[in-house]
């Protein structure tokens, strides 16, 4: 784990709770951005994915997370944006 700067991890035992737990989750996250840092770099010269799509898809941050309902709400707006739209240009 990244929190090797500290000796032990009785050091990090020895701090308040909400202290060791920011620092353990921020080891955590550094330690999976460097772990697919060395992912990307291993298939960087097969792909053209940027580092920043490349981690989006591996660890799910670009996963739309609304409801069901929220999302076909919006497709309907989308749909009837393209109406509107063709109308317009029937007009035209």
């Amino acid at each position: 784990m990244l929190l090797h700067r500290y000796g032990s991890v009785d050091a990090v035992f020895d701090l308040p709770l909400s202290v060791g737990l920011d620092l353990i989750i921020k080891a955590r996250t550094a330690e999976l951005d460097e772990w697919v840092h060395r992912q990307w770099c291993a298939i960087m010269p097969f792909t053209k994915v940027s580092f920043a799509d490349y981690k989006a898809q591996v660890t799910g941050s670009n996963i739309d997370r609304r409801s069901s309902a929220e999302i076909l709400a919006e497709v309907d707006e989308i749909e009837n944006m393209f109406k509107e739209e063709q109308k317009k240009n029937a007009d035209i």
